[in-house]
């Protein structure tokens, strides 16, 4: 059994991954857990993502705290704070796909850990949800009354492997997760 700890900036991504994500990798031995990255002093989550420094003591401390856990990230590109590790020589990178590859990598460098896999979205977690627009119809003709998020419906019909299909970078990730083994 793999688990892989998952920290995400808001409450859609971490929906996604409790109630999309989990189904999906749990079907190939992957165990994941999402939580939000602390984002107020009284170690409050509010949305987004303030500072490196914040996202960087999550990461530690989760590392500390699940000695037998992979721990990933789940960060939008977009509006990423200037802090990170990498980001001046990333901002110069005209290829998205060049600059995610960077900031992952500098990312990756500074947590120095053999268990933590860094992760950035190309762009917002929502342009996920557009890997197959017939599905946004689909879904919000159903929604009259709907209690859930309303980019979980979307991502559930699309389904991972849409996702995948149509995001190579995402689709890199969660192949990175599946090809986990234990940790020890």
């Amino acid at each position: 059994m793999v688990r892989v700890n998952i920290i995400v900036e808001g409450q859609t991504e971490e929906a996604f991954v409790k109630e999309v994500l989990t189904q999906y990798l749990s079907e190939r031995q992957v165990y994941p857990r999402a939580r939000r990255v602390t984002t107020q002093s009284k170690g409050g989550y509010r949305g987004g993502m303030t500072t490196y420094g914040k996202a960087q003591k999550d990461i530690e401390n989760w590392l500390k705290q699940d000695a037998s856990a992979y721990c990933t990230t789940m960060f939008d590109l977009y509006d990423l704070p200037s802090d990170f590790p990498g980001y001046e020589a990333g901002r110069r990178l005209q290829d998205p796909y060049a600059r995610v590859a960077h900031l992952e990598a500098e990312f990756a460098k500074d947590i120095d850990h053999r268990r933590f896999i860094p992760f950035f979205l190309l762009h917002e977690f929502e342009a996920l949800l557009l890997s197959d627009p017939s599905k946004l119809d689909e879904v919000l003709a159903i929604l009259q009354g709907a209690s859930r998020l309303i980019g979980v419906l979307i991502a559930e019909a699309i389904g991972i492997d849409g996702i995948r299909k149509q995001c190579p970078h995402f689709n890199e990730w969660i192949t990175k997760l599946e090809h986990l083994t234990p940790s020890s």
